[in-house]
């Protein structure tokens, strides 16, 4: 029996499902469907779906698993038009960002015997370092890929998303959606936003004429970031905002700290502040190359001792 997948939405996470799925032809029908023509047309020819249907009913409507690579604001008003198109039994899970506010909105608007859940997609630790937003087959391989199901999700439901997660190379794993929302908003909403304060506090600046001749791979590291179109981000902002908001403070609250030892000139503190931080970014890394979480918890694997991403960036503390 052929199982039919919808994917709403080509762009690199739409497409690179597409592409891992690929290899299972024989048991996997790829549909798809994006609001640009163009980018329908060229998922297409990379290989990535197996039909394009322009129209996004049609492209719905044969469904078992409708997938939903859109951004978070984008998610519920085409969840608005494609749920009367639903088949018994289908699930549509979304990929954005954002979890909380969309649960209760999209279980109003589904039909009964139809089921909505939330994934949170991770990129594969062989491509942290890797320049680029082309779709690849192998962007999830050895990922996590978080699973926000809603209380009373049927097995049948939740096998097909984790049977997903497997066939495309990444293990799943289950968390409540405000658990979700408040992660996300520290390792993917934060660090877009500070590479646009570090975009406008610099470009702004009477002295930009010249520094942007200076600027190198610090500044390329942090403002490379933003991921998320302006309208995008800011709905993350917006409908995340207490999480936002927390982090926003919590980061102020780093700076503030760094601020303090500079303006007090205390060597000690600086380094103690800088040298930690490369110690936690180092076991960061390491963890997520191994991708061992089990153990890495439970103590049973010690991490590699080989120079990891950050290099040894702020030096070793002075004893």
């Amino acid at each position: 029996m052929t199982t039919i997948v919808t994917l709403i939405g080509l762009g690199q996470i739409g497409a690179s499902i597409g592409l891992a799925l690929r290899p299972y032809a024989g048991r996997i029908q790829r549909l798809g469907h994006d609001k640009n023509p163009e980018v329908s047309q060229w998922a297409r020819q990379l290989g990535a779906v197996d039909k394009v249907d322009f129209n996004l009913h049609h492209a719905v409507e044969p469904a078992d698993l409708v997938i939903l690579a859109l951004p978070a604001h984008e998610i519920l008003p085409t969840l608005a038009q494609i749920a009367p198109d639903l088949q018994a039994g289908a699930v549509v899970l979304e990929t954005s960002p954002l979890k909380t506010p969309l649960q209760a909105p999209a279980q109003e608007m589904i039909p009964a015997g139809r089921y909505f859940l939330g994934l949170v997609p991770t990129i594969s630790p062989a491509l942290l370092t890797e320049p680029g937003h082309a779709p690849r087959a192998d962007f999830f391989s050895h990922a996590t890929l978080g699973i926000v199901a809603p209380q009373g999700t049927p097995t049948e439901a939740l096998k097909l998303v984790t049977d997903l997660a497997q066939l495309l190379q990444a293990e799943p794993f289950f968390l409540e959606a405000a658990e979700a929302d408040s992660l996300m908003a520290a390792v993917h909403l934060l660090p877009q936003l500070m590479g646009v304060a570090l975009l406008n506090l610099t470009t702004g600046r009477p002295g930009w004429s010249e520094g942007r001749r200076l600027a190198g791979r610090p500044y390329t590291g942090v403002i490379s970031a933003p991921q998320e179109t302006p309208e995008s981000l800011a709905a993350l902002a917006r409908l995340n905002r207490v999480s936002a908001l927390r982090v926003l403070d919590e980061a102020l609250v780093e700076l503030q700290k760094l601020r303090a030892a500079v303006a007090a000139d205390d060597e000690n503190e600086l380094l103690d502040i800088l040298a930690g931080a490369n110690q936690q970014g180092e076991r960061w890394f390491q963890e997520r190359q191994t991708g061992d979480w089990l153990a890495v918890e439970m103590g049973k694997k010690s991490l590699p001792e080989t120079p990891g991403f950050f290099g040894n960036l702020f030096g070793k503390r002075k004893k």
